[in-house]
């Protein structure tokens, strides 16, 4: 099969495609054909190597494991024993293992059956974003009535928060720029705060809760925002040195009295792909899947190479056979931060040349969020790869 690996650190140029074989039906384990894979943040450190830290288990000069990718939907290509809830030929979206790839392996607790009416596309881009966000709200507790801020509320993170919190009854204000204000309020967001203008710490309101995946302010500025004996959950800020990144306000925490603080270490479990699943299966009511896509490719001396884009996330199409054009999906999330990140984002967009980003139908302040679809081209992209896996296994081909 093909697979999207890496042999060193870098940044996008060391990405290569390249023949690995194919995982084998393990027990407990379900084999999917890959119709479209999650692009996060998590795959940027991965790629990067940094916060370096995290090399002490990752590989210390070069990558132990050379493939990228968890978040997948696709078809079941085939089943390991012991597996008697999904068959072959069954929709199904997740957390696998090296999921940039042509078919990936994953755990049977860790998928679902994608809901009936939800493209691929929609559903790889949920798996990561959703459980981290059900992880992060879960330490809070009950939220109805609560005051809950959440920065980054704007990013694939923070987006599955806003609607999990307003489901659950939280007055959400949510901080983020200001042109994604109305994207936040149709979430459920009551209040919005321009972080660009405006302080969110210094207006005198004072929160139950903070959920901070932005990690622009210090710590002794959200005490002063937060309720004595308040909460405020550490996610996953972009901002940071090389060598620790986001945990070294981690291990300033300790020193803030006041509130509680909690750094959020989310993980795959299967009890929240499966809540996902029930909240988007809903008719629409509880989760909206947020695709806000556009495409980007590019072939280098023959071989395909996809570039990611400034802001990460969220779903990419299948590796296609020799002389397919070779498209990547990126849902519009979190901007890479660090200005070292920065330049060298702005010298590859002057490299690749500008390129259409689809939004969403609708306008920004009257989108009905449970009819999200990104414009007509980036489809296409999404039902010829959902079609292509779907036809192959209907020809006997997997």
């Amino acid at each position: 099969m093909r697979a999207v690996v890496r042999h060193e650190y870098g940044d996008t140029s060391v990405l290569r495609v390249e023949e690995v074989d194919d995982p084998a039906p393990e027990p407990g384990r379900v084999v999917v054909e890959v119709a479209a894979a999650g692009v996060n943040m998590a795959e940027w450190h991965m790629m990067s190597g940094e916060p370096t830290m995290m090399r002490l288990a990752t590989g210390l000069r070069r990558p132990k494991r050379p493939e990228l990718g968890q978040d997948v939907a696709g078809i079941v290509a085939s089943v390991g024993p012991g597996v008697e809830s999904f068959a072959v030929g069954d929709r199904v979206f997740g957390s696998a293992r090296a999921s940039w790839a042509t078919l990936a392996s994953a755990s049977a607790d860790l998928l679902q059956l994608v809901p009936p009416g939800m493209s691929l596309a929609q559903a790889a881009a949920v798996p990561m974003s959703g459980y981290t966000a059900l992880q992060a709200l879960r330490t809070l507790g009950t939220l109805a009535g609560k005051t809950v801020a959440i920065t980054g509320a704007g990013g694939g993170v923070g987006s599955y928060i806003v609607q999990l919190a307003a489901k659950r009854g939280a007055h959400v204000t949510a901080v983020c720029s200001a042109s994604k204000a109305g994207f936040v309020r149709g979430l459920g967001a009551r209040d919005v705060i321009d972080y660009a203008s405006t302080d969110p710490t210094a207006g005198g309101q004072r929160f139950d809760a903070v959920l901070d995946f932005a990690g622009g302010l210090p710590l002794a500025a959200w005490r002063r925002a937060t309720i004595p004996g308040g909460t405020l959950v550490l996610g996953g800020s972009e901002r940071g040195g090389r060598v620790l990144g986001p945990l070294d306000r981690s291990l300033r925490a300790p020193f803030t009295r006041g509130i509680k603080i909690i750094t959020l270490m989310a993980a795959a479990r299967g009890e929240d792909i499966a809540e996902l699943a029930a909240a988007l299966s809903s008719g629409g009511a509880a989760l909206h899947p947020l695709t806000d896509l556009y495409v980007r490719s590019r072939r280098r001396g023959g071989r395909r190479a996809s570039r990611l884009g400034p802001r990460g996330e969220d779903c990419a199409d299948p590796l296609t056979g020799d002389g397919a054009r070779g498209e990547r999906l990126i849902r519009d999330a979190d901007r890479v931060p660090t200005a070292r990140s920065r330049r060298r984002v702005a010298q590859r967009h002057d490299d690749l040349g500008s390129v259409d980003r689809p939004a969403c139908t609708g306008s920004n302040s009257q989108r009905d969020y449970g009819q999200l679809a990104p414009r007509e081209h980036a489809l296409r992209v999404d039902k010829s790869a959902a079609h292509s896996a779907e036809s192959r296994h209907a020809r006997g081909h997997l």
